[in-house]
């Protein structure tokens, strides 16, 4: 049995936790986001979202968001990148892309080329491996020029795999429809950094939050205004998102959930939703 604190933060052995880690143990995790999010902060973020909202619709969303960052917290625990892995990877790419160029080159010249296939296909007594007895499959399912081509291809294919997993995270080149993949994959593949898994992260949980915002509020979500003399930002969606994500990761402050909100907003659709202003 737990021995919740106010805040049902605490273990049996008074060790600290944050919301995200005491959830990620949950057996009832719509049971227990009622414990982190108490009715205060529920009354609260109704305050935030306006006349539109529901309780029901609330608490519903407030899972959908807890799910998405708990989920992508799961993924990040289970990441083993490490500077060599990733070096690796970035060497394993440029040997296939050269191997790849070899190929072709061998390919231009009719008779180096075919004196390769024939001693694939015929390889000395006794020294057949499988790798031969691949080659000669596909020389049985393609014709006499057809196994290198499709070796080429296969490189090919490979140094594109390590391209993904090694392209740098945020990188304004993967601003297309894959760019949210490269962008999950280029993060777990990367040397360890923190703060990018951090940031991973909390763009799961507000990409989330947004569609739970926009659903039940008639506001826009953006970032709202920067105020030196208050010390902070002013605006309803940015207070929201604090809430929700600080209550969740208190390493996230109000300038970080601002800069991934803008993030988000980058997008055509994103910058619509925002009513115009990031």
């Amino acid at each position: 049995m737990r021995c919740l604190d106010l805040w049902g933060l605490m273990t049996t052995d008074s060790s600290s936790q944050s919301a995200w880690e005491w959830l990620s143990e949950s057996d009832d995790l719509k049971r227990d986001m009622l414990i982190v999010f108490d009715e205060q902060k529920l009354a609260r973020l109704s305050e935030l979202l306006g006349p539109k909202s529901e309780l029901a619709a609330i608490k519903s969303g407030l899972l959908m968001t807890a799910q998405h960052y708990l989920g992508a917290r799961a993924l990040a625990s289970r990441r083993k990148p490490g500077a060599a892995e990733w070096k690796r990877m970035v060497r394993f790419g440029e040997l296939a892309k050269s191997y790849a160029k070899a190929l072709d080159g061998l390919m231009a010249n009719g008779n180096a080329d075919q004196r390769l296939v024939l001693d694939l296909l015929n390889p000395p007594e006794g020294r057949v491996e499988l790798g031969e007895i691949l080659f000669h499959r596909m020389f049985e399912e393609g014709g006499p020029r057809s196994p290198l081509r499709q070796l080429q291809r296969l490189v090919e294919a490979t140094a594109r795999a390590a391209d993904r997993l090694t392209v740098e995270p945020f990188d304004d080149e993967t601003e297309d429809v894959s760019a949210a993949y490269q962008e999950m994959i280029a993060i777990f593949a990367a040397p360890q950094d923190k703060r990018h898994v951090e940031l991973f992260c909390l763009k799961e949980g507000l990409t989330a939050f947004q569609h739970v915002w926009l659903e039940n509020s008639d506001k826009p979500f953006n970032a709202g205004k920067y105020y030196s003399d208050v010390g902070g930002f002013v605006g309803d969606a940015i207070s929201a998102a604090h809430l929700v994500m600080n209550t969740l990761d208190p390493v996230f402050t109000e300038r970080r959930i601002a800069t991934v909100i803008r993030e988000i907003n980058k997008t055509p659709n994103g910058y619509k939703n925002a009513g115009g202003k990031p």
